[in-house]
């Protein structure tokens, strides 16, 4: 699938929360294999952590919901 994709390189980080892993967030690059910069390296990293940070709060809101439909 990657070839018929043209995938050149692929970068995949693990979404964790409380050591468990939630999703992965998927960077590709099809034009040609990059050499990754340490700098965009270090952006995709934060970049996971503030969408764990996301789902958990989406998480929460949604148990809130929940828990206030039920009361």
């Amino acid at each position: 699938m990657l070839i018929s994709l043209q995938i050149r390189a692929k970068i995949l980080m693990p979404l964790l929360s409380s050591d468990e892993v939630w999703s992965f967030l998927n960077v590709t690059q099809s034009h040609h294999p990059p050499q990754w910069q340490e700098s965009e390296i270090e952006l995709l990293q934060l970049l996971t952590i503030e969408l764990v940070i996301a789902l958990q709060q989406a998480t929460t809101h949604q148990k809130l919901q929940q828990e206030l439909r039920e009361h």
